[in-house]
């Protein structure tokens, strides 16, 4: 019985000091290359975009939306 209740205490013990020596580590900090990647790729999108825009020109948007508007008016 005393068997039992030394090896329950201990056991207690060695479960309550664990967690308080790994929170006493130093701990590194996380890897923000992920996050650099998913910028990278908004950023790409972003562009892509902007590119396709500039290349059009305003006036070239606006004769194909005027052509849409009339083709949907003619259905």
């Amino acid at each position: 019985m005393l068997r039992t209740v030394c090896i329950t205490v201990a056991t207690v013990l060695m479960g309550s000091i664990v967690p308080a020596l790994a929170a006493v580590e130093e701990r590194n900090p996380p890897n923000d290359y992920a996050v650099w990647v998913f910028l990278g790729f908004c950023a790409l999108i972003v562009v892509a975009q902007v590119a396709t825009l500039a290349r059009t020109g305003p006036h070239k948007r606006s004769r194909e939306m005027d052509k849409a508007a009339e083709h949907s008016e003619a259905h």
